[in-house]
């Protein structure tokens, strides 16, 4: 039986703050970047304004992500 997630309280913490920060994890994997940069991106796209940020530089290695520049350290 698939699990169901009441999602209402995050929808609405979303709405209702006036910015939003997305902090990855020292060194993060590409996975890791791409997911957090994929969750950025939805949040603009909703017109939410938020910011991602991680402590490492961002390196060569990671330049095949999209708007991988936006990402704050």
């Amino acid at each position: 039986m698939p699990k169901t997630y009441n999602l209402e309280p995050v929808k609405q913490a979303l709405t209702a703050a006036k910015q939003i920060l997305i902090l990855l994890a020292q060194n993060p994997d590409q996975d890791t970047a791409a997911a957090g940069l994929a969750l950025y991106l939805s949040l603009g796209k909703q017109q939410l304004n938020a910011s991602i940020g991680c402590s490492t530089p961002m390196t060569v290695g990671f330049n095949r992500l999209f708007a991988v520049d936006k990402i704050k350290s």
